[in-house]
């Protein structure tokens, strides 16, 4: 049997040399370890379509002499874990709470020296260089990693763009993500104890397309260094029931000052096209939310599909002139956009509450061809529904609103 070292940092280092099988059931001890830990081999393997002779044969693989004695040392890790858990009950009994925020805050302090004393510069500057220069940059924490993920990209896409943060829970999802990551790509995996099998499993397909591979974790005996070619080593202990990620978010923030610092111009124009976009929105008030602040971030980059992909239901010939006049869209489109139209956007009242909706008809058309639609909706209660529509009463207020416009403008 192995010596006495992590369970799960063990089970780490022989993944890239497990079969297809062997991987599935790993990622899921890794993931599941808290049921995985009562089931047995035949169980393990029910719950994974897989063979029980798959599943004794991965416990033999890793050095087991058999299955009830990697389900023994599994437990043993898992009891490791929850006694963690419970030295703040031993460590802080009698505390006062300002004591507690001492200690706590002492102990940060603690690991941010130690990371400083052990994390070689030479690791560092090559981490920078490898963000800088890659195309694009793949970002991937997962658990409590998943803030310092969002951290990161957040900055880094103030900086340089094409960055992508991985969100996901599903292994497959996370491939789909990385489908066109190459060699002229960057990745940068974060993780700590409790190790995420699902960020290793991207550092090894990031590592097999031949990108550069950066990884953030605690120590050289993490799994995550198998596939990175740059490591950066941070201290994160778990105090109580919260991991702390002090240090590294601190390496962090020097990776993003020592960019800043590499790259002052694009900063700074980046930062600039911020503050314009800031004070336009504070100077006007947005009618529109969500449509306004989407076409004010993409303006210069929103390429526009045929107008019968969205033919607004209330739109007249005025508007269509105006969106001929601003080059927008053609006057063949708009013509077919009303003739032919694809996609119907009913903006302002709704078909299935008032019948009188502009190309209401056309909706309701559709669904009494629908027997299964038909008890969905009441059409003779969508017909009893009258007055001034929604759009109506939205166009006063449009008008009011430039009219009053184009008066303070003549005061001006």
């Amino acid at each position: 049997m192995m010596g006495k070292r992590d369970f799960m940092a063990d089970m780490g280092d022989q993944f890239s040399r497990m079969s297809k099988s062997q991987k599935v059931i790993a990622s899921y001890i890794s993931d599941h370890y808290d049921e995985a830990v009562f089931m047995t081999a035949a169980k393990l393997g029910e719950t994974l379509h897989i063979s029980e002779s798959t599943v004794v044969r991965f416990a033999l693989m890793l050095g087991y002499e058999g299955y009830p004695e990697f389900q023994q040392a599994l437990a043993g890790w898992v009891k490791e874990q929850l006694t963690g858990v419970q030295r703040i009950g031993v460590k802080y009994a009698g505390s006062t709470q300002s004591e507690v925020l001492a200690s706590v805050l002492q102990s940060d302090m603690d690991k941010i020296h130690d990371t400083m004393k052990h994390l070689e510069t030479s690791a560092f500057e090559t981490a920078v260089d490898i963000i800088l220069k890659a195309k694009k940059v793949y970002i991937s924490g997962i658990r409590s990693c998943e803030p310092l993920a969002d951290f990161l990209c957040f900055y880094l896409n103030m900086m340089r763009g094409e960055v992508v943060c991985i969100k996901t829970t599903s292994m497959s999802e996370t491939f789909e993500q990385m489908l066109r990551i190459s060699d002229k790509d960057a990745f940068i995996g974060i993780s700590f104890p409790r190790y995420s099998m699902r960020t290793l499993k991207a550092m090894e397909f990031a590592n097999d397309r031949n990108a550069k591979v950066i990884c953030l974790t605690d120590s050289i005996h993490s799994p995550m260094c198998m596939y990175s070619s740059c490591n950066l080593f941070a201290r994160s202990d778990m105090v109580s029931i919260v991991d702390s990620l002090v240090a590294p978010l601190s390496v962090i923030n020097a990776l993003v000052v020592a960019m800043c610092l590499k790259r002052p111009e694009e900063v700074k124009k980046s930062l600039k096209n911020l503050e314009e976009a800031w004070n336009r929105w504070a100077q006007e008030k947005l009618y529109y939310q969500d449509q306004d602040i989407l076409n004010l971030t993409c303006k210069g980059e929103i390429v526009y599909l045929p107008l019968k992909y969205n033919c607004f239901a209330y739109i007249g010939e005025e508007d269509h002139a105006t969106l001929i006049r601003e080059g927008i869209f053609t006057e063949g489109e708009c013509r077919e956009a009303v003739e032919h139209p694809v996609i119907i956007h009913y903006a302002g009242d709704k078909p299935w509450k008032r019948y009188d909706t502009n190309l209401g008809y056309l909706w309701w058309d559709y669904v009494n061809s629908q027997p299964e639609l038909q008890d969905l909706f009441d059409e003779k209660a969508a017909r009893r529904c009258h007055g001034p529509t929604l759009w109506d009463r939205g166009m006063r207020k449009v008008k009011k609103i430039l009219n009053m416009r184009k008066e303070r403008g003549q005061e001006e």
